[in-house]
């Protein structure tokens, strides 16, 4: 495998325009899901007691694998920033915590001069995506006490580098499937189908959402915040069948109600954060709306390099 990446990284340090025309970064990231794929194949037929300690040894190779690859693409970033002079890039990895690489200056480059500020951009966004996926694969590997602090940082990252893309909000999205944050999901994967560069699962992968979100019971509430939220993306589930449906007048009554209660006597730093991402979520639908009867939205498909 360190063969293998030390093999695809020598053509995209020698041009690295050839290397993204090519799909060189992304050959080199689906071998590292090859090898996820496979641990998952392999440690789902691992069950009962007699089968503990050799899951554990799989377990242990596998979060070690993932070190070396999170350290691999640190690495990485850290040379591309170090060896072209691009000012966005350089905040980018200081944000990321990742240490400034000394450069002799015969081979610092001058990105505007060789008109590569869009490929480094994507190749630095998609590293950051990489980084967050890895992550999010060693925090799944706990059992309890799950934190996707770090995760969710790089995504902010790759959002923050191109905001037009809807790979780092889809990958959000992924994540709160785990925590069954559904105000959340809705909000990513929204905020990932309706941008410039939408990603090609988010459509489908809002629409199954919005299934599980118009079942009978299918969602419990807690608080004034947390019942508005439930229900507000309740209706917005009915909503995107496009009809009108029995209960919606008591249902749209019912998340006003909880509005005006909420903006009255909620936390104020948490009702301005939710109110801010309750109206991009309507944006968000409008947008879609009109992608959907223009047959403007992008097909899905199987995801090969994030999942």
């Amino acid at each position: 495998m360190q063969r293998y990446r030390l093999k695809c990284i020598e053509p995209i340090w020698s041009d690295l325009r050839a290397a993204s025309e090519k799909g060189i970064e992304e050959a080199l990231w689906l071998t590292h899901n090859l090898v996820t794929k496979a641990y998952r194949k392999v440690i789902g037929k691992l069950q009962g007691a007699d089968q503990a300690v050799l899951k554990r040894k799989l377990e242990k190779l596998y979060s070690d694998y993932l070190k070396t690859s999170q350290f691999f693409y640190k690495g990485y970033l850290q040379r591309i920033c170090a060896r072209y002079n691009m000012k966005e890039l350089k905040r980018i990895a200081r944000l990321s915590d990742i240490e400034d690489m000394t450069v002799p200056e015969e081979d610092r480059i001058d990105p505007t001069a060789v008109q590569l500020e869009d490929v480094l951009t994507m190749s630095c966004q998609k590293t950051l995506v990489y980084l967050g996926d890895l992550s999010r694969y060693r925090t799944l590997l706990r059992a309890k006490d799950r934190r996707w602090d770090m995760a969710l940082t790089y995504y902010a990252l790759a959002h923050d580098l191109m905001p037009e893309s809807g790979l780092p909000h889809h990958q959000c999205g992924v994540i709160h499937l785990e925590t069954h944050n559904h105000f959340a999901i809705v909000y990513h994967f929204y905020r990932a189908a309706v941008c410039e560069k939408a990603h090609p699962n988010a459509a489908s992968n809002l629409e199954s959402e919005f299934r599980v979100l118009r079942r009978p019971k299918s969602l419990r509430t807690s608080g004034d915040n947390d019942a508005l939220l439930t229900w507000f993306v309740k209706l917005h589930a009915f909503y995107f069948q496009g009809e009108d449906f029995p209960g919606q007048d008591e249902l749209e009554k019912e998340v006003n109600h909880r509005l005006v209660r909420a903006l009255k006597t909620g936390d104020k730093y948490e009702m301005d954060t939710n109110l801010l991402k309750m109206v991009l979520i309507n944006i968000a639908a409008y947008m879609f709306g009109l992608k959907k009867i223009r047959g403007m939205l992008t097909p899905p498909h199987v995801a090969v390099l994030h999942y």
